[in-house]
């Protein structure tokens, strides 16, 4: 598209200076066409919209430059007290010359943990830690003694611990009804659970020949963004607006089960209805109810689905370090699942991402 514009603009500038010699006297009205084509394409190829330039022309202005740095300054002190609560700490910013015995290591590393602002381990903290049963970190502790060195990387050095990432995978698919051929991955946590679902539907998208698709994780894969205002009284997703926000660029429709901030359930039969009557793929984030809302029919809460038994319904990413009590940390092997459904429609399948998740296969 860009060298579209650019090949036009030049054809329509090379008439214009043979139209001003008087070399040309036919074809005006098919150049100025030409010539306004180019000029839409170029305007459609800009990279950075006028709000971001004008926004780099005023921070390049000296004066407002001033007032600018001021309020960043201003943010990075706010940001800093906030992180730093206990000025007493004193930073260790080297190696230290001599090596310390192993008691000297837990005693340093209890009084870190000493100076800790919120005492989250007694109710202070709302979300962030889940567990807290003396049992379980035991049995948690012992187990990662067991497989410390591991590496899920190298599958052929430990094929315990790749069976293992299999077996938690076809728990968690069979958890929310997905059939056989529905697969899926561990993450290191929701937030890539996401963005790996992103990842995929950007592919499929550009697969269509969409070149911008809108969605999420916009920063990470050059994708558009599009806010769409939830219901003011339930706060769930409008459905109306979502119709009405959907283009021919749209690629990804996300409903929340349920969403953070409120623990409102969106209504996923009506978002997954609305995917597919526009072949518009749709991820169930699940990442803080993904060990509870599965189990909510058995213990007799009236629950409308959400799962892989909603028609339309092609992802689903669940934490298992918030109510299924895993510790949270960096292992892959331990951390969030992503589900991917391949039983939607046959020429719209979804294959598994590759281990290092590198690229995305479509069948």
């Amino acid at each position: 598209m860009d060298l579209l514009a650019k090949n036009l603009l030049s054809a329509s500038a090379d008439f214009l200076w043979r139209l001003r010699d008087g070399l040309i006297e036919k074809n005006v009205p098919l150049f100025v066409a030409l010539t306004f084509m180019g000029l839409l394409l170029l305007i459609n190829t800009i990279e950075c919209d006028f709000r971001e330039c004008l926004l780099r022309f005023l921070r390049w202005c000296p004066g407002l430059n001033y007032i600018v740095q001021l309020k960043i300054n201003k943010a990075l002190a706010d940001v800093h007290e906030s992180i730093h609560k206990n000025s007493r700490v004193v930073y260790e910013t080297s190696l230290p010359a001599h090596g310390l015995s192993s008691d000297k290591v837990v005693q340093k590393l209890r009084k870190y943990k000493a100076s800790e602002y919120i005492r989250w381990n007694e109710g202070f903290a709302s979300g962030s830690v889940y567990p807290k049963d003396s049992l379980l970190a035991d049995l948690s502790s012992r187990v990662f003694k067991e497989f410390i060195w591991t590496n899920p990387l190298h599958p052929d050095l430990f094929p315990d611990v790749r069976r293992m990432e299999a077996e938690v995978v076809r728990m968690c698919l069979s958890m929310f009804h997905g059939d056989g051929d529905a697969c899926g991955t561990m993450t290191s946590g929701g937030t890539e659970s996401i963005m790996l679902a992103c990842l995929a539907y950007r592919e499929l998208a550009r697969a269509k020949g969409i070149r911008n698709p809108a969605m999420y994780a916009a920063h990470y894969f050059d994708l558009g963004v599009v806010h769409v205002p939830v219901d003011p009284i339930s706060y769930k997703a409008d459905v109306a607006a979502m119709r009405s926000a959907i283009t021919g660029s749209t690629c990804m429709i996300v409903a929340s089960a349920p969403g953070f901030p409120h623990g409102i359930i969106d209504p996923v039969r009506e978002l997954a209805s609305l995917g597919s009557r526009y072949g518009i793929p749709v991820h169930v984030d699940c990442c803080l109810g993904g060990f509870l809302l599965p189990f909510m029919e058995a213990a007799e809460f009236e629950l409308e689905p959400f799962d892989f038994r909603v028609p339309g319904v092609t992802s689903i990413s669940c934490d298992t370090h918030k109510e299924s009590w895993l510790y949270a940390g960096w292992d892959t092997a331990r951390r969030t699942i992503r589900v991917l459904n391949r039983s939607q429609k046959p020429d719209r399948r979804l294959a598994l991402f590759d281990v290092k998740c590198q690229r995305v296969n479509f069948s």
